[in-house]
Order: C-alpha cells, then structure tokens, then sequence
C-alpha cells in the first residue's frame, strides 16, 4: 500500500514543483531552472522525496532554507535543510509565499479549465 501511495502521489508533487519553477520567476524574480534544480535536489536530500520536491522548489522560490530538524510528540526527527537562502522568515517573505500561492492556485485554475474544455473546444461548441 505505501509504494501504490507513493506511485499516485508522485506525479501531483512533481507537477507543482514544475509550476512554482514557471511561477517563480514572476513573484520573486528568481530563475525557473534555479527552482527546479533545488527541487530535484531536494527530492534527493529529503528522507520522503514527495516532501522534498515542493520544499526544495518552495525554498528557492523564496530564497530561504526550509526544513530542518525538527521535534514531532516530543521525539526529534532530523531532517536536512533544504536551500541557501535565510534561515529565518520576515515579513516580506510570507508577502512572497501568499502572493506565490495566489498566482500557483490561478494557474492550476485556469490549466484545469482548459483541460476540462477541451472535448467542446475540439468540437467546436466553445
């Protein structure tokens, strides 16, 4: 069950990883091939490599170092950090995640809207 968990799982995590890359360099001015590499990388470093995608992209799209180790009911679980940006978030950085997860939600909308018309755009009903 876990590995067919895993299997499902894989495609939507690197697919939004893809999209915060395109995204990116709109709302933070950063390179898309920047975000990817630290995605694919953070696939890599993470122990659960479906996290390490979007936490790899969302760190270089913001310019910080996200992740850690960190404490879960009492027990402490080390996990590397992911980026070389800040370690410590400001205000402007969470300005940075909203208006990114804004624009990423935007974007998903309106691929899935096309997606969804096709069949009637093909046959010329739209």
């Amino acid at each position: 069950f876990a590995l067919l968990n895993r299997l499902m799982l894989w495609p939507p995590a690197v697919l939004s990883a893809l999209w915060l890359a395109l995204l990116a360099p709109f709302v933070s001015g950063l390179r898309a091939l920047g975000t990817l590499a630290w995605a694919v990388r953070g696939a890599r470093l993470h122990p659960l490599a479906l996290d390490g995608w979007l936490l790899g992209a969302w760190s270089a799209a913001l310019g910080m170092r996200l992740g850690g180790p960190r404490c879960y009911d009492g027990r402490l679980f080390d996990v590397p950090e992911i980026g070389t940006g800040r370690a410590f978030a400001e205000a402007i950085d969470l300005d940075r995640a909203v208006a990114l997860y804004i624009a990423l939600c935007m974007a998903l909308a309106v691929a899935a809207g096309l997606v969804l018309s096709y069949p009637m755009l093909a046959r010329g009903l739209l």
